[in-house]
């Protein structure tokens, strides 16, 4: 007959050669049994010598003495019938309080303890490693290795300025956040030092020089070119050089890059930042003020015949032409000698930028100059503070003698430390 058999109960004790007293009054555990008339007064292996009580399914009854027990014997009672059988040597007890175990791996738990199988019985060992017992609950509840608890229960790994932090079996710096830095490599402090400043652009201690004329700055990709000084500006779009142009009296980057100072129908400089009109080409006038449309008023034609640009003209009757004279242009009869009819305008096809060598012929206004009519062919006349230093007619008056490279004249050059002004080399 099997001792396990779902067909009868039995309850299985394992005595140990010694009993334990359960009190000081030598009472012993007593085996829960159905039967009131039979009892055996046992010792359990899960005494707590420090309480004086029984495990579980036991309870504390009889004296030393009352019950005769052979300790070396196994017993297991048929609950049915109320009477002893015998069992094999060292069964464990089927109940709660033991698991009936014949090795370690029956006795895993899912309570991060380390569980062994003792004489048959499941018995806590400790903590399993990175697990720890942190509440008054008997079980090893709390994983280690977080930021909470890291080595031991509450061993918190504290926030660092600019950084995160890690466990790796104790608390750690572990990163800085985007855009900063740990320049002292002094971990208590985080990441103390923020990135994308001149001082410390993309990494500690890189600093960003100022280029020409310009401000340092500093972006993602690195050092680079920051803002232009007032006056300058980057019109070749090459940052390693800085900002290579002046604004300020530079005829062909007047104000801004590219604006050039050749106003229509006269000679300009730039003052400053501003195009400003130096002197109306003959038979043209500045009648409104305004240097961005140059000299806009046209003198000595047949329909507006008047003494200079700006005046009101009158219309010449048939026959007469606008001549000029000495005081202006006048509505006369006919041209005078070494004069040309082109179209009811006296013009000496030698000078007349308008009319040179032939009737309608226009000379072109190049760059920073006016439009010349020697000897009946066009040329140039440079404005007095330009000069055609590279003789190409098809540019105009490329240069500004108001440059250190061409202080006055072509070629004429300031040395360190002297500056261009007025067409002079000047030592600041």
């Amino acid at each position: 007959m099997s001792l396990l058999s779902r067909n009868r109960e039995r309850e299985v004790l394992h005595l140990w050669p010694t009993r334990m007293p359960c009190a000081p009054d030598r009472q012993h555990c007593l085996i829960a049994s159905r039967s009131r008339r039979y009892r055996r007064a046992v010792t359990s292996r899960f005494f707590i010598f420090s309480l004086g009580c029984c495990a579980f399914g036991f309870s504390c009854g009889g004296r030393d003495g009352d019950i005769p027990i052979d300790a070396h014997t196994d017993v297991a009672l048929d609950t049915a019938s109320d009477a002893p059988i015998d069992a094999p040597n060292d069964i464990a007890l089927d109940s709660p309080s033991s698991g009936g175990c014949t090795d370690d791996e029956e006795c895993v738990r899912d309570d991060g303890r380390a569980w062994g199988c003792e004489r048959g019985d499941c018995v806590p060992r400790d903590c399993l490693p990175g697990r720890a017992d942190c509440d008054d609950v008997p079980d090893c509840e709390t994983p280690l290795g977080t930021l909470s608890d890291c080595a031991a229960c509450g061993d918190v790994c504290e926030a660092l300025p600019n950084a995160s932090v890690m466990c790796a079996e104790s608390c750690a710096f572990e990163s800085c956040d985007e855009g900063f830095a740990d320049c002292d490599e002094d971990a208590e402090n985080g990441c103390e030092i923020e990135l994308g400043t001149i001082e410390n652009c993309t990494a500690c201690g890189e600093t960003c020089e100022a280029l020409p004329n310009a401000r340092p700055a500093c972006d993602e990709a690195g050092c680079g070119l920051g803002e232009c000084l007032e006056g300058f500006a980057d019109c070749d779009g090459d940052p390693s050089n800085g900002c290579e142009v002046s604004l300020v009296d530079n005829d062909l980057n007047c104000g801004a890059c590219g604006v050039a100072c050749n106003p229509s129908g006269a000679s300009g400089r730039c003052a400053g930042t501003t195009c400003e009109i130096v002197a109306c080409d003959s038979g043209r006038g500045d009648c409104n003020g305004d240097a961005s449309d140059g000299c806009e008023a046209v003198s000595g034609s047949a329909a507006t015949c008047a003494r200079d640009a700006c005046s009101l003209g009158v219309e010449c009757a048939a026959g007469q032409v606008c001549a000029p004279g000495l005081e202006g242009f006048s509505c006369d009869p006919a041209c005078p000698a070494g004069r040309t009819n082109c179209e009811g305008t006296c013009s000496n096809l030698d000078r007349d930028p308008l009319n040179c060598g032939t009737c309608g012929n226009v000379c072109p206004e190049p760059f920073g100059a006016f439009p010349v009519c020697s000897l009946g062919a066009c040329t140039l006349h440079c404005d007095i503070d330009r000069a055609d230093c590279n003789a190409d007619e098809s540019d105009g008056c490329e240069t500004s003698l108001n440059s250190d490279e061409h202080c006055g004249r072509c070629g004429a050059g300031c040395v360190e430390g002297e500056t261009c002004i007025d067409q002079v080399c000047t030592r600041l």
